[in-house]
Order: structure tokens, then sequence, then C-alpha cells
């Protein structure tokens, strides 16, 4: 059978860097910025040449969904699927059960013991 529990220090380790609120904030800045920066300019554009809207239509939405994802895996790399999901109940261990795992060692959903050390 394979290991289920994951190491306490590793585990804290993961969910502060994934909860750092100088990084959040710094996405905001460049998320809003990005935003700004993309609308502004385009509603002249957009006055100006119809077919222009569709185009830029597309390109804000894949902005939209495409710059947290991309700055996720820039900041973050890949995540290690060990710190995202309960080993027995396959439920989320991020959000506030990860307050839960920290404190007692154990899944808020299952009651699993899963952390050693």
């Amino acid at each position: 059978m394979k290991n289920t529990r994951i190491d306490r220090q590793a585990f804290i380790a993961f969910w502060q860097k994934r909860y750092n609120l100088k990084t959040t904030f710094i996405f905001f800045i460049v998320y809003a910025a990005g935003i700004v920066g993309c609308f502004l300019p385009a509603t002249k554009k957009i006055n100006e040449h119809p077919l222009f809207a569709v185009a830029w239509f597309v390109l804000f939405f894949a902005y939209l969904l495409g710059a947290p994802y991309l700055w996720n895996r820039i900041i973050y790399g890949k995540a290690d699927p060990q710190f995202l999901k309960c080993p027995f109940c396959k439920r989320s261990l991020g959000g506030s059960n990860r307050h839960t795992v920290i404190a007692t060692g154990k899944c808020g959903h299952c009651g699993n013991h899963i952390l050693t050390g």
C-alpha cells in the first residue's frame, strides 16, 4: 500500500506559499492594469470598426480567464496533488479545511489522519 500520510512541514509550507498576501496583491494590481489597458484603448476602435469588437471581445475574455491560470502556473508551478486532495476521501484540503488539517492532522471531511510529524 502506498504511503497515504503527508509531511506536516511540507503541507504548511505549500499552503503558506499559495496564500502569500504580497503575491496576491501584486497579481490584482497587474490584473486590473491589464483590464484597464485592454479596455480603454479599445472603446475608440470599437466605434470605428465594428469587426474589431468581435476580436476584442474574444481576446478580452481570453485574458480574463487565462491571466489567473498563467500567473498561478508561473508563480507556483504545478501543484503537488498530495497537498490538494485527501488521499482517503479525495475532497479538497484547501480553503478553510487546510486550517483543520494543520491543527489536527486530520481531514476535515472524513476525519482520517493524513499528516505525519
